[in-house]
């Protein structure tokens, strides 16, 4: 837990982060307006939430394959990401993706074992809780989709344990 992770995964000095995932119902309580935080966004649906109110974020994680003209990859998506300014986390670094880093997937695994990596959100707060900040939040994480509730829940609540454990603030 350290500021040089935290520079080094998220480019930032900042101590709040804010974790951005698609449901309708939370995400527009994300502190887009607020410097204070880090707004860390993944996903198709999060996009398609943002690009049209001209919300940004400042950094990026897309953990799905890479399929253009897919329907869970647009081209226009895969635009959005090749034109996105700050870095943009991915399974692999991508020469077509030009700002892609390659996520440290089997160092999160070996460090906190396969079992709870079940969404990109898991892979974020992993990834949150490595770069020590101080405070995280869930917006747009309800986890209430079937697929979510059933298979990707779970690991979100035993990271956010984790990182309440470790003295971090989880707000939902």
């Amino acid at each position: 837990m350290s500021l040089e992770l935290r520079q080094k995964y998220f480019g930032t000095s900042k101590k709040w982060v804010c974790l951005l995932g698609s449901a309708p119902s939370s995400l527009p309580l994300a502190p887009f307006g607020n410097p204070d935080w880090l707004k860390v966004g993944c996903s198709p649906g999060v996009w398609g939430y943002m690009a049209p109110k001209s919300l940004t974020a400042d950094v990026w994680v897309e953990l799905h394959r890479v399929e253009i003209g897919q329907p869970w990859f647009s081209v226009d998506y895969a635009n959005f990401l090749r034109a996105f300014s700050g870095p943009v986390w991915m399974a692999e670094e991508r020469a077509d993706f030009p700002k892609s880093l390659a996520l440290p997937l089997g160092d999160l695994v070996h460090k906190y074992s396969p079992y709870f990596f079940s969404s990109s959100i898991a892979y974020m707060l992993a990834m949150a809780i490595e770069a020590g900040f101080e405070k995280i939040m869930l917006a747009g994480v309800d986890m209430a989709a079937a697929t979510e509730w059933k298979d990707q829940r779970l690991g979100c609540q035993f990271f956010a344990l984790l990182a309440k454990a470790r003295g971090i603030e989880v707000g939902v």
